[in-house]
């Protein structure tokens, strides 16, 4: 059973641990393999400046992942996903996909018909894991001196 439990401040242990075990991710976004504590408290201001919902993805009971999701950006008006990761153990079963449509209908519950993300350029995994379940690129930005390749996909499909 997947849930998406409210994540507050109380369980930056167990966001943390699941960032750390995906060190290359870590690696490829902050320019480090390892993240503090301090890392996750920049993440959560940050996430509560922009208005955002941020989640811990729990699979039979056990926090597995971590789902950030801005239902509007600022920038365009638009609802972003900001970040979906799951912890290294579970990777590449196809969990994450599971999860994604999970958090979807929950999406199409609440009404909304299109959602974005980025990916930064490098992370071809996670291209091809977005196209794989029906995002289509539609823009390339800078961000932080880096390119973030825009995705989209309409919901309702």
């Amino acid at each position: 059973m997947i849930e998406f439990i409210d994540n507050h401040w109380e369980q930056r242990e167990i966001e943390l641990g699941i960032m750390n075990s995906n060190p290359a991710y870590n690696l490829l976004v902050n320019g480090r393999e390892v993240l503090s504590e301090d890392d996750i408290q920049k993440e959560y201001e940050e996430s509560k400046k922009l208005k955002t919902e941020r989640y811990l993805v729990k699979i039979d009971g056990k926090a597995l992942g971590v789902i950030d999701f801005c239902p509007l950006n600022l920038n365009d008006q638009m609802p972003w996903l900001g970040l979906l990761v799951m912890h290294r153990s579970v990777q590449a079963n196809g969990l994450g996909k599971e999860v994604y449509i999970e958090f979807e209908k929950q999406l199409k519950k609440r009404n909304f018909n299109v959602i974005r993300l980025g990916v930064i350029e490098g992370n071809k995994k996670a291209c091809g894991f977005w196209k794989s379940i029906g995002f289509s690129p539609y823009d390339e930005k800078m961000l932080n001196g880096k390119a973030i390749y825009c995705f989209q996909k309409d919901i309702n499909r």
